[in-house]
């Protein structure tokens, strides 16, 4: 069901030689043609919102992507047998890793606004908190996790359920919400 094309560009023996593989037409409806779409689709970039809460309830929202395994080893590896504040700390890690940006969401007009400054679009950064006026030490520049720590107001539990509700998603993230 390919079609091999052999590269004319150097000669080499035929069992050396380079091979690009296409994927043969399959017919409508079939189900090579089923796998085919749901191929294409699995390799769209998935990207979820979910809401900060508290205060911000539903107006405030951070955007991910599922990681990939390179930055997800670090998590994975780190999920035995830690405390509890460390457990914390590592969602914070894989929010500020796989955040794609932070939107504001008006709920009743369904708005919505990525917020961005001259730098672009704002990330789990310090420039988050500069544009939401929080205020902050002068010439503090907040670290990722002190941002996470800050919009949620400090709360560990809010923190982790935010983070766990994260991970559940990342686990099956189905087809792509939004494409950034």
């Amino acid at each position: 069901m390919s079609i091999n094309v052999q590269s004319a560009d150097v000669p080499v023996p035929d069992d050396e030689q380079p091979t690009r593989e296409f994927a043969a037409v399959a017919p409508p409806g079939s189900i090579i043609d089923q796998l085919q779409r749901r191929a294409k689709r699995q390799q769209e970039r998935k990207i979820k919102a979910f809401p900060v809460g508290g205060e911000f309830g539903e107006w405030l929202q951070i955007r991910y992507t599922p990681l990939p395994p390179d930055q997800l080893d670090d998590f994975i590896a780190g999920q035995t047998e830690v405390s509890q504040e460390r457990a914390i700390e590592m969602n914070m890690d894989m929010m500020a890793r796989s955040c794609v940006d932070v939107v504001g969401v008006d709920p009743d007009s369904k708005n919505i606004t990525v917020l961005q400054d001259d730098r672009g679009p704002i990330r789990l950064e310090h420039r988050l908190i500069v544009l939401l006026g929080m205020p902050i030490a002068e010439g503090a520049i907040l670290t990722s996790r002190e941002v996470v720590g800050y919009i949620f107001g400090n709360n560990g539990l809010a923190i982790g359920s935010h983070g766990d509700d994260v991970v559940t998603w990342m686990r099956k993230p189905g087809v792509a919400e939004g494409n950034s």
